[in-house]
């Protein structure tokens, strides 16, 4: 409590709200209107304080708003998100949404006052994104790390037993002869134990939502793996010619065995919602 006590005197809250200071260890603590207090560090507590991040005036953001509608991607239908299928928008000022997340590079996650929640394409290097006039992130990268940041610690808090998260599975391309490639963005987390193999048992969708075969092969599910050792970083992996079929519009994940080098096993069947990024429902069916 003298501790506390002493850094409240230090640095005194203002205005009877919630502080963030630094001691002199560099670690951030959260000083709480009721007299208490929590250390930030690792913790997405942090980030939370950070709600109400917008688009704030400048350049590249206003030569979109100057258009009476804009790509909005509603997230309502699974596996047309990211497809030739627009949602328009009418009069859309992007500055009256709330960013919630960077899925996909350069796709911005957005909610309005009224709860809608949609994708926003925006590929500007320079930005500015703040809070109400402060301008916090200045540029793509230091929002993409932001948002990196706290996904990572998000899950790490709430699932570290569970330190992979699979951000997005897609079609990459068909070849002439039906060759499906496939690629796989995930993340590994745990810097304390390697990965030895990881497998994926993936299986095709058409455009209508029904499992479609291999021509070849005649199988409807496949198999793809990654030898390691494997350790904490992100990952974006590509497989050719896993299926033959021009017809396959997406792929979903219906399976992951993790071997460990320590020689720990872990299947995820039921339980890939641990191990996958909440925006992943929306790539396939």
């Amino acid at each position: 409590m003298k501790k506390l006590l002493f850094i409240l005197f230090l640095f005194p809250v203002l205005g009877f709200s919630q502080e963030i200071i630094t001691n002199k260890n560099g670690e951030r603590i959260l000083l709480k209107i009721d007299g208490t207090w929590e250390n930030l560090n690792l913790n997405e507590n942090i980030i939370e304080l950070q709600k109400g991040l917008r688009f704030l005036m400048n350049e590249c953001v206003n030569e979109l708003n100057d258009s009476t509608e804009d790509m909005f991607l509603v997230l309502n239908n699974p596996a047309k998100i990211l497809s030739d299928e627009k949602v328009r928008v009418k009069k859309f000022n992007v500055r009256d949404y709330e960013i919630l997340d960077i899925p996909y590079p350069s796709w911005f996650l957005l909610r309005d006052n009224n709860g809608l929640t949609g994708y926003y394409f925006n590929k500007c290097s320079n930005l500015k994104i703040g809070i109400g006039e402060d301008t916090l992130y200045s540029s793509y990268d230091d929002i993409e790390s932001y948002f990196d940041d706290r996904n990572k610690n998000r899950r790490l808090n709430h699932n570290s037993k569970h330190p992979i998260e699979i951000k997005r599975v897609s079609v990459s391309d068909i070849n002439s002869a039906g060759g499906v490639k496939l690629n796989i963005d995930w993340n590994y987390l745990d810097n304390e134990n390697d990965i030895k193999y990881i497998e994926f048992n993936v299986v095709a969708y058409n455009a209508v939502g029904d499992v479609v075969p291999c021509n070849i092969r005649r199988e409807t599910k496949r198999s793809i793996s990654i030898t390691g050792p494997i350790e904490a970083k992100k990952y974006d992996y590509d497989w050719k010619n896993v299926f033959y079929n021009h017809t396959i519009y997406c792929v979903k994940i219906v399976r992951v065995a993790v071997t460990y080098m320590d020689g720990r096993n872990y299947t995820y069947v039921k339980e890939l919602d641990k191990i996958s990024s909440p925006y992943l429902k929306y790539d396939c069916f």
